[in-house]
């Protein structure tokens, strides 16, 4: 049976938990779906360890999971309604990342997965410039780029003195990492904003 045939065999339950789960790059743990679903602990663990036997998950540490394979991260993921509900959910995940996790480049990374999916305000937009930064200093430049182009996004229609510093860091980095390979128009016009 191939692992995505076996997706069939499972619960809504645990259908539900884990596409939320499969919104998280990486890890997740139980203290996060606990916060994140009106689930009990006990039902969260339950439903992690019938997940581990099954191939879809595997326990990293005590309390913390991750999918083993790729394929069914996304296929959970596709499970999952992109919706109005799911931006919340986004917004709710990067929250509790901000609080959870100690302040260093994973943070900024694992932070900005979730806010290129929602409205940020400018604690968020600092979140996502420092993310694009780790990105490029990696030599991930699409990630770098789609980090500084949602903060000029979030920010364009903003005009704080404050919002109006951010913005211009934002697309000079923009602007210096997609220069030679993105939309060289879009660059311009929003230089000359």
């Amino acid at each position: 049976m191939s692992r995505i045939t076996q997706l069939s065999s499972i619960t809504q339950e645990m259908g539900e938990l884990l596409g939320i789960a499969s919104l998280f790059e990486g890890d997740f743990s139980i203290d996060w779906l606990l916060e994140l679903t009106e689930k009990k602990g006990t039902e969260i663990l339950v439903l992690l360890e019938e997940a581990v036997p099954k191939g879809f998950v595997a326990r990293k540490a005590p309390g913390i999971y991750h999918f083993k394979h790729a394929e069914h991260k996304k296929a959970f993921s596709k499970r999952t309604v992109h919706d109005e509900k799911t931006d919340r959910l986004h917004q709710r995940m990067a929250d509790l990342l901000l609080k959870e996790l100690k302040d260093d480049e994973n943070k900024a990374t694992a932070v900005a997965h979730h806010l290129l999916h929602v409205q940020n305000d400018l604690e968020s937009c600092r979140w996502l410039i420092a993310a694009g930064d780790v990105h490029l200093r990696n030599f991930r430049n699409e990630q770098g780029v789609q980090c500084y182009n949602k903060v000029l996004e979030d920010l364009a229609d903003q005009s704080a003195d404050e919002t109006n510093k951010l913005y211009v860091d934002a697309a000079i980095k923009y602007s210096k990492a997609s220069t030679a390979r993105y939309n060289t128009t879009k660059i311009t016009r929003v230089l000359q904003e």
